[in-house]
C-alpha cells in the first residue's frame, strides 16, 4: 500500500490478497484483475472532512508511515476505515506498528489498475524468458541517482541494473549459462543486440531524442553477468551494452497501447526499462518512471511499440548515464 495526499484529496494505492480460485471468473465478471489474480487500483477521495487515526484527530499530512502497510482489514461505507500493519522491509528491519484509519470524505471512488506495481517491493515477472534473470530489487531509501538507486544483499547502495542489485529468492538456483558463438561479421549490429534483449532488463532509457520522422534511443543495459562471454558487440567498463537506437522513416508509433502522432519525450529523468524486444521493423519498450527528487519514487509505467522502415543500431561504449 502507499498513501498520497495533495490538499483536501488523499489516494491509497492498494493491492489485495490473490484471489481465490472459485471467486475468480465472479470477480472478472466486475472488474480486471491482475496476471496473478489480485485486485489492484487506487481508492481517491477527495473533499476530506476528517482524518482520525487510532481514534484521535489526525490534522497533519497523511502519509506512510513505514515503509510497507499490510491491509488487515477495510470498510467502506459513507467514509473508509482501514486497518493496518506497518512493516519497514530495510531500515530498522522488523520493527512494526498498528494502525486504524477512519476518514470521512465527501466523495469515494477506485480507480481500477491491474497492472499496479508495488512501489517498494517490486518483483520481476515471472515469465520464462525471465528464467535467467530472475531477482527482486530493494529500493535504497538514500538513493541519490541510477549509481546507488538499490541496496546488495548486505544492505549497501549499489547500482541500478547492477549484478549486485538483482536479490535471489530462496528458491532459486542460479543457473549456469555462457555465449561462446562468434556471430559472422556479416550479421547487422541489429541481430545481435537482438541476441542480448533480455539484458536491457532492469536497463536505462537516458534519453529520447526525435526530428522529423527519425527518432533515437539512448539506452543502456544492465550489468552483464561475467558468466556470459560476449564477443560479438563492444561492451563498457562495467559491463554493459551501451549506444542508440536509431528508427529511420517512423511508420506507427503506439504509446500505451494507443496510436501516437505527437512528438515522444522522456517522462522523467529516471527512466528503468523493464522489457526490451525486437521484431523485424518494431522496436517494444516497457519503462518504468522515477524520480530522485526528494527520494527515489516510480511515478508513471510507459509502454512503446515502434515501427520504422530501418532501425539500426550505433554502439557507444563509453556512454554516460547523467543520473549516475
Amino acid at each position: 500500500m502507499d498513501i498520497e495526499q495533495f490538499g483536501d484529496e488523499i489516494t491509497f494505492s492498494m493491492i489485495s490478497a490473490e484471489i481465490p480460485p472459485n471467486d475468480v471468473f465472479k470477480i472478472k465478471r466486475l472488474m480486471a484483475l491482475s496476471f496473478d489474480n489480485r485486485i489492484k487500483g487506487k481508492l481517491r477521495l477527495k473533499d476530506i472532512k476528517t482524518v482520525k487515526i487510532d481514534n484521535k484527530i489526525f490534522q497533519k499530512k497523511l502519509k506512510m508511515f513505514f515503509e510497507c502497510a499490510d491491509i488487515f482489514k477495510l470498510k467502506i461505507k459513507e467514509s473508509i476505515t482501514l486497518q493496518v500493519i506497518w512493516e519497514n522491509f530495510r531500515v530498522d528491519k522488523g520493527e512494526k506498528g498498528f494502525s486504524t484509519i477512519e476518514i470521512d470524505a465527501g466523495s469515494i471512488y477506485w480507480e481500477n489498475i491491474p497492472d499496479l506495481l508495488d512501489p517498494f517491493w517490486r518483483t520481476e515477472p515471472f515469465l520464462p524468458e525471465y528464467e535467467n534473470r530472475a531477482h527482486y530489487h530493494r529500493l535504497n531509501p538514500k538513493a541519490t541517482g541510477n549509481r546507488n538507486k538499490y541496496l546488495d544483499k548486505n544492505g549497501n547502495g549499489v547500482s541500478q541494473g547492477s549484478n549486485a542489485s538483482c536479490l535471489l529468492p530462496n528458491n532459486f538456483i542460479e543457473k549456469n549459462f555462457s555465449w561462446n558463438k562468434v556471430i559472422s561479421p556479416n550479421i547487422g549490429a541489429l541481430k545481435i543486440l537482438k541476441k542480448y534483449e533480455m539484458e536491457f532488463h532492469d536497463g536505462i532509457l537516458v534519453d529520447i531524442k526525435e526530428k522529423d520522422k527519425d527518432l533515437s534511443l539512448v539506452i543502456i543495459s544492465a550489468e552483464i553477468n561475467t558468466n556470459v562471454r560476449i564477443n560479438d558487440i563492444p561492451l563498457s567498463q562495467d559491463r554493459r551494452i551501451k549506444g542508440v537506437l536509431h528508427f529511420k522513416k517512423i511508420k506507427n508509433i503506439i504509446y500505451n497501447y494507443k496510436f501516437f502522432e505527437g512528438v515522444l519525450k522522456k517522462y522523467s529523468d529516471c527512466g528503468d526499462i523493464t522489457y526490451f524486444k525486437i521484431e523485424d521493423n518494431k522496436v517494444f519498450l516497457d519503462v518504468i518512471w522515477g524520480t530522485f527528487k526528494p527520494h527515489f519514487k516510480e511515478i508513471a509505467n510507459s509502454s512503446y511499440e515502434i515501427e520504422a522502415e530501418e532501425i539500426y543500431w550505433e554502439p557507444v561504449p563509453d556512454l554516460n548515464d547523467p543520473n549516475w
